[in-house]
């Protein structure tokens, strides 16, 4: 598969998942992306990005309550959804990170016993 389809496919399937604006990793959006930016979060990171973190003490105490409410008031009327790009026995684990390693992955790779 090619880099660009991969990120084709990627971008629809964020673009399913809610998001409301996909940038590439220069940063391009398109002619549509916004100037500025609330939050952007990468927990891949890259040449570009060598350190990448993403705590939530950065936000105020209030703030922070507030979105850990309507987090777990949505997770309890059955409003959020888990991303699983793939299930493997945990003898796969190899495969596994080769696939989050290339790139190919959306969500999270579940490994079982």
């Amino acid at each position: 598969m090619s880099v660009t389809t991969l990120l084709v496919e990627r971008g629809a399937r964020l673009r399913d998942l809610g998001a409301t604006h996909i940038l590439d990793r220069s940063g391009e959006g398109g002619p549509d992306a916004p100037a500025g930016f609330d939050v952007v979060i990468d927990v891949v990171g890259g040449p570009e990005l060598p350190l990448v973190t993403f705590s939530s003490d950065t936000v105020p105490g209030l703030d922070r309550q507030a979105v850990r409410s309507s987090q777990f008031a949505d997770a309890a009327h059955g409003k959020l959804r888990t991303v699983v790009h793939e299930v493997l026995p945990l003898g796969q684990a190899v495969r596994a990170h080769r696939v989050m390693d290339v790139g190919e992955v959306v969500g999270r790779v579940l490994l079982t016993p």
